[in-house]
């Protein structure tokens, strides 16, 4: 078993390794090129957008490599992703000094690297795109903004993490689940949605599992538009021979033009029963 394990943290770090190579060479060529930094941009010059998508691919290796090869997150594996993102933060800012040129002369010829990143962070100007207004070089606000980046390529490594934390994985067959059914029910009445969800998370807590999925169809509309509410049913299933079910339920809120989870609204449970796929 700790052989398997191994092969598998190995191979995932592997992919996660040529997913850090692309995104740096993806970003470095786009600024060496086009004079444009992808993990520059920022949203109201507090969130570094750019820096966390950047993370965010960055790190994407060890995510659908931990699920191909049903690796389950540990600190280990955390510390990789967390690792790759922080590496690819360094990367960004180090290949384009590598290979910037100026008169046909190497910058890295002429002036070292803490060097040329104390005129790359201090001497850069920035540009509000809506205002069409440039901020002018930053000073040593730049080193702050800077900071900002490393957060953004951390917190999307974290946030990789995370997610394949929330993954059910079979402890029994050491595999994640696979979704087979999902189905989300909408509507605006919140009193009576409150009362809808208690009724299935009842169903859930006294273990009448195979009336949930039928129930469920029946307290809401298929369609989204103009509610604000729904209720998610999930069913996933492992590939042990036993197929044990997990079943998901929860509700979630739109929130501007996403649909969030509401958390204290939210419950699973495991089950060996034959649970019916279609609803």
């Amino acid at each position: 078993m700790e052989k398997s394990t191994t092969g598998k943290e190995l191979a995932t770090s592997i992919l996660g390794f040529i997913t850090t190579i692309i995104t740096v060479g993806v970003c470095s060529w786009v600024e060496i090129n086009w004079n444009f930094s992808i993990y520059s941009f920022m949203f109201w010059f507090i969130i570094p957008a750019g820096a966390v998508c950047a993370g965010f691919a960055a790190a994407s290796g060890y995510y659908f490599g931990a699920q191909v090869l049903h690796l389950p997150v540990s600190g280990r594996l955390t510390f990789n992703i967390l690792s790759a993102s922080v590496a690819a933060f360094f990367l960004v800012y180090y290949i384009p000094y590598y290979f910037y040129e100026y008169n046909g002369i190497l910058i890295r010829e002429r002036i070292d690297f803490l060097t040329y990143l104390d005129t790359i962070l201090t001497k850069t100007s920035y540009t509000f795109i809506r205002a069409r207004a440039s901020t002018g070089e930053v000073g040593s606000w730049g080193y702050a903004i800077a900071f900002l980046q490393f957060l953004g390529f951390t917190v999307a490594g974290l946030a990789i993490s995370q997610m394949l934390k929330e993954k059910p994985y079979c402890k029994d067959c050491s595999k994640y689940y696979s979704k087979k059914y999902k189905k989300s029910v909408f509507s605006s009445d919140g009193e009576q949605f409150l009362k809808n969800y208690i009724a299935l998370a009842t169903l859930m807590e006294n273990n009448s599992l195979k009336k949930i999925g039928s129930s469920h169809k029946k307290m809401g509309t298929d369609h989204s538009p103009g509610h604000h509410l729904s209720i998610d049913f999930s069913i996933l299933q492992c590939s042990c021979k036993s197929k044990n079910n997990y079943l998901s339920l929860s509700m979630s809120k739109l929130k501007g033009d996403d649909w969030e989870i509401i958390d204290n609204l939210s419950t699973a449970r495991i089950t060996k029963e034959k649970i019916a796929l279609k609803y």
